[in-house]
């Protein structure tokens, strides 16, 4: 296996000055605020997605090996450290993305997905899928099961999803197709999370999917 960064491209967003407008946003800021408080992560997640008020775009990353794009907030990036390339038939690959720094990453590292520098992260896996479905994929015994975990149909990059909340990996998490193969985009919280990872940045980022090939 082998790190490495695919295209990484910065850009700059203007934030509209329209009070009427900015005072609807707010609202809505505030509504989801206090439905993650009373609702909790798992309850309120999918909500928060669809709703919550733009955040600004501080970057843009485009993968060139896996075909697909993401919007990051302030601080965030792509953690070249604890994203794979693999290439093979079954597991393609991950990427992750993280708020830590580099060194701060490196100090927190884990051989596990549940050590400290993968929590507080969107993690994004290629999987061939083997002709399954994402229903399919997503309900597997073996691969996110748990009890009360909540399965869902859902809309997510335009198509026709699966989401699982509550699972034994992550908080939220989405499966969709892509021609061959399967994309998990799922949110990693723990009590290693840092506290700008904020729940707001998470939403944001696997809000953002979608394809590009």
């Amino acid at each position: 296996m082998k790190s490495r960064d695919t295209k990484f491209r910065l850009r700059s967003r203007r934030t509209a000055g329209d009070p009427l407008l900015l005072g609807l946003l707010g609202g809505l800021v505030a509504l989801t605020l206090v439905g993650l408080s009373a609702s909790g992560w798992g309850e309120a997640a999918a909500a928060a997605i669809t709703s919550a008020a733009p955040r600004q775009v501080a970057a843009v990353y485009d993968s060139t090996d896996f075909g697909y794009h993401v919007d990051l907030p302030a601080s965030w990036r792509h953690s070249p450290r604890l994203s794979r390339l693999i290439n093979g038939t079954y597991n393609r690959g991950h990427d992750l993305f993280t708020i830590r720094t580099d060194s701060d990453e490196a100090a927190a590292a884990h051989d596990h997905w549940l050590g400290p520098a993968w929590q507080g992260t969107v993690l994004i896996e290629v999987y061939g899928n083997g002709g399954l479905t994402a229903q399919q994929w997503a309900t597997r015994p073996e691969w996110d099961w748990r009890d009360g975990q909540v399965v869902d149909t859902v809309t997510f990059a335009g198509r026709q999803a699966v989401r699982i909340r509550g699972g034994a990996r992550f908080s939220v998490a989405y499966y969709v197709t892509n021609g061959t193969d399967i994309y998990v985009v799922g949110l990693i919280k723990g009590t290693s999370q840092p506290t700008t990872a904020t729940d707001g940045d998470l939403n944001m980022i696997a809000g953002s999917f979608r394809f590009t090939r």
